[in-house]
């Protein structure tokens, strides 16, 4: 009885064990998308930057009369 008692009691523990390492490789996996969609995020984020800086440059350069145009 206490040898079967045990078995069960381990079985759970090895269940909860496994349980929680499948929660953390399914972490870790967000972990990693969320990173990737950041990057793309910011990597937009800097070429819209960079077409407001050239328009900015480019508007600085041409004389008045064309931008007013």
């Amino acid at each position: 009885m206490k040898q079967l008692r045990r078995r069960q009691l381990s079985r759970r523990a090895m269940d909860a064990v496994l349980f929680v390492r499948t929660k953390s490789v399914n972490l870790e996996t967000s972990l990693r998308e969320e990173r990737r969609l950041v990057e793309a995020e910011l990597r937009d984020i800097d070429t819209e930057t960079v077409e407001v800086v050239s328009a900015i440059a480019l508007d600085e350069t041409s004389p008045q009369e064309e931008v007013e145009l």
